[in-house]
Order: C-alpha cells, then structure tokens, then sequence
C-alpha cells in the first residue's frame, strides 16, 4: 500500500493550468496577494446618477450598522478596525452619522 504524501510544490494559475517550478509559483502567489490587498476604491466608489432622492440615513441606521460590524477582522485599507469604531461609543455614533449625511449630500450634489 503507498502511503500519500502531499504535495506542496504545486499550485494551479487563473486558467487553472498546475504550475510546478518554483519561480511559477512564487510569481502565482505575488499575483494571487497583490489582487487580494490592492485597492479598488475607485471602482467601488461609482457616480450615483439617479432622479430618485437619497435618502440621509438616520441615527438609528448608523447605530445599527456600528453594531454589525464583525469582532476580530482586520482593518480594510482605511486602517480603521470595527473595534476601534464600536469603542468610539455615543459620540463615535455622532460623528459617523454626520460623516453618511455628509456622503449622502455630496452624492446628489
């Protein structure tokens, strides 16, 4: 009986072809991080064009999202960590609700 072994000298490209030299993989795995960490803020970040009216979000709204934010994740590109938001407390609240109507208005502007 052959015992398996694992094999960690190869990985598979975007096109799902097996790379198996050392500097494939090392390039894969450059190309593979680099996509996962850039920032796409620009492409995120999309012009509303709309008749509609946007509507400010409410106090209770941000409270509520504040709320949502998951314990333990690292920080995203603004380096902010959802504990750091939720330990702001009432004030942080404020501050945060002041900050989306502010978004909301300059959307529609």
């Amino acid at each position: 009986m052959r015992n398996f072994t694992p094999r960690l000298s190869a990985i598979k490209d975007k096109d799902g072809k097996t790379l198996t030299e050392n500097e494939e993989i090392s390039n894969r795995w450059k190309e593979c991080c680099s996509e996962m960490y850039e920032d796409n803020t620009d492409e995120e970040m999309k012009q509303v064009e709309s008749n509609d009216k946007i509507l400010e979000p409410t106090r209770s709204e941000v409270e509520w999202a504040v709320k949502q934010l998951p314990k333990g994740k690292s920080a995203g590109n603004d380096e902010i960590h959802a504990e750091m938001i939720k330990a702001s407390g009432e004030q942080g609240i404020d501050i945060f609700h002041k900050l989306c109507k502010k978004i909301c208005l300059e959307l529609v502007a």
